[in-house]
């Protein structure tokens, strides 16, 4: 996924749900943020998105429909201004880039997995 913010936000936190709980992120300590991907925008660059990912296997245990999502919330609380696949200036230059992301899905039979 490739994502930018703009001045405003420093730090942000995405994480990956399942059924709208969150899943894949961090361990509990004192007061700090759990999440599954942290970022913080220190050079403040607007043009050109960042690129992160993760890759996470999950065993639901369930026959049941699963809906999955990726949450993007500003760490700061400070006005949070998040672009996902563009950077924050999207004016039409051949220096502004556009990105993709996707969610894989597979399923893997049990047998492989015990």
């Amino acid at each position: 996924m490739s994502y930018s913010t703009l001045d405003n936000i420093d730090a942000f936190v995405i994480k990956l749900q399942r059924n709208g709980t969150d899943i894949y992120i961090g361990d509990a300590a004192g007061s700090r943020s759990r999440t599954t991907i942290a970022g913080y925008n220190a050079s403040k660059q607007n043009i050109s998105p960042f690129v992160g990912g993760f890759s996470f296997l999950d065993a639901p245990s369930s026959t049941s429909s699963v809906t999955y999502k990726v949450v993007v919330r500003d760490n700061n609380a400070d006005g949070c201004s998040f672009f996902l696949n563009r950077g924050s200036d999207d004016t039409d230059q051949i220096n502004n880039a556009r990105g993709a992301s996707s969610i894989q899905v597979m399923e893997i039979a049990s047998s492989i997995l015990t």
